[in-house]
């Protein structure tokens, strides 16, 4: 076997350990990429714009977990606004997240003060 690089052993004992996973739909994630890619090299005008501290971490941390700069997240992002593939929350889904997070808070106030919680908190929380 020849000699691998840092980097190839590596990816080489991640893949040992399990920890790599097969992209089923390949062709799906190529476009996707692609896409990225070309709303990134296509762009001819500049903006600026403030975000707060919290934010742009987030979005570094997301971008470099994908690889990429975060410039290229918040174009994505933009361009994924612009073409409609973001959902906006209408009233009965916001009414549904909002219970969920409130469930998830009674579940783990429960576990914190009492060491226990309810079968239904327990439902509702997962």
């Amino acid at each position: 076997m020849a000699k691998l690089e840092r980097e190839e052993r590596e990816i080489l004992s991640a893949f040992e350990r399990g920890e790599l996973q097969s992209i089923l739909e390949k062709e799906t994630e190529i476009k996707k990429h692609r896409e990225y890619a070309a709303a990134t090299f296509k762009a001819d005008q500049r903006i600026n714009i403030r975000l707060s501290t919290k934010d742009l971490t987030a979005l570094q941390k997301r971008a470099l977990s994908a690889g990429v700069s975060y410039q290229t997240v918040i174009a994505s992002i933009l361009h994924k606004y612009v073409d409609g593939q973001f959902q906006e929350r209408t009233p009965e889904r916001l009414t549904r997240a909002v219970r969920g997070t409130a469930a998830r808070w009674r579940f783990r106030r429960n576990v914190s003060r009492h060491g226990w919680a309810t079968a239904g908190d327990r439902e509702r929380s997962c």
